[in-house]
């Protein structure tokens, strides 16, 4: 198990000495209970230094350096965008760069202007662009997830359900802005649910 919490764990990682029952009850499932003990990962009580030193690649350090601090101010984390400058530009791919991103730019909860200057004029071109592409997609998402949920709304109110048919929901969930904008405009005025959805609609 990883954890970032802002103190470190105290939590036992035994199992059975986690499982809170009466002793009474515990003498007679004992030999039922599962009996192993977790890995634990503990971030908070490891220095950057530690981390980096792991030998993992660019996006496994940089995903635990962010998880690790992930908790603290966005000010805070911005801050030290400047001392991870040199995973940034080790990411192999645009993939990578956006996966990282994408998170960062979810946590800190910031422009991407802001998060361009904090990473320094170290940062590498593709470094920069991956910035602006990952919070453009972050837009789209935040655009499809408000149309999802009007237009289920929509539908509860139209057709007075206080559940959507399963493969109705399902088309909802993957349906892509052109459709979600289609639906919604056929919402308005159809009868049925196969109005809505149908076919040749």
């Amino acid at each position: 198990m990883v954890y970032q919490g802002p103190e470190p764990w105290t939590v036992t990682t035994e199992f059975l000495r986690a499982v809170d029952l009466p002793q009474s009850t515990l003498a007679h499932v004992r030999e039922f209970l599962p009996s192993f003990r977790y890995m634990l990962d503990d971030l908070s009580a490891q220095t950057d230094g530690a981390i980096e030193a792991r030998g993992l690649n660019p996006l496994g350090t940089l995903g635990l350096l962010l998880l690790k601090h992930a908790r603290e101010e966005a000010g805070r984390l911005l801050q030290l965008l400047a001392s991870f400058v040199h995973l940034f530009n080790r990411l192999g791919t645009d993939d990578d760069r956006e996966l990282v991103l994408s998170y960062l730019l979810r946590v800190v909860d910031s422009e991407p202007g802001e998060v361009i200057d904090a990473l320094g004029s170290k940062a590498l071109p593709q470094v920069r662009e991956a910035v602006m592409t990952a919070a453009e997609r972050l837009l789209k998402e935040g655009e499809a997830r408000a149309l999802r949920a009007t237009l289920v709304r929509l539908l509860r109110r139209r057709f007075q359900l206080h559940e959507l048919p399963n493969e109705i929901e399902e088309r909802v969930a993957n349906g892509g802005q052109h459709e979600l904008n289609g639906w919604l405009d056929r919402v308005v005025t159809a009868s049925t649910l196969d109005e809505v959805f149908g076919e040749d609609a």
